[in-house]
């Protein structure tokens, strides 16, 4: 319990305190995208998906502020694959937050 805020502990006050930096910095109309890789040996080969929904959504659980979130792209694939899937993944993230490559993806022509 803290004198400040009744009812909030001190390490809810601090992801309070990062959040709202955080959102400062972040224009106001931004979009996330989610990034999520990982590695199965079920599986026989490497699988990418790169989704753009319609509608961005709030994907509060996920994402570290409260943005809507446009994009998802998951990578999965064999730990035999000789690929660093972390290294791809940050790859892709750092695309996406260039802003030459965003308008290029947001306004691809749906494939079905």
């Amino acid at each position: 319990m803290n004198k400040i805020s009744p009812g909030l502990s001190e390490e809810e006050l601090k992801l309070i305190e990062k959040e709202s930096t955080l959102m400062r910095q972040i224009p106001s109309n931004s979009e996330a995208t989610i990034v999520l890789v990982g590695n199965d040996d079920a599986l026989q080969g490497v699988t990418i998906a790169f989704v753009r929904l319609a509608e961005s959504v709030y994907m509060p659980n996920i994402t570290e502020v409260p943005i809507p979130v446009r994009f998802l792209c998951i990578l999965m694939g064999p730990s035999s694959a000789d690929l660093d899937y972390k290294e791809i993944g940050r790859s892709i993230s750092t695309l996406m937050s260039n802003q030459v490559i965003i308008p290029s993806v947001t306004f691809l022509t749906p494939l079905f």
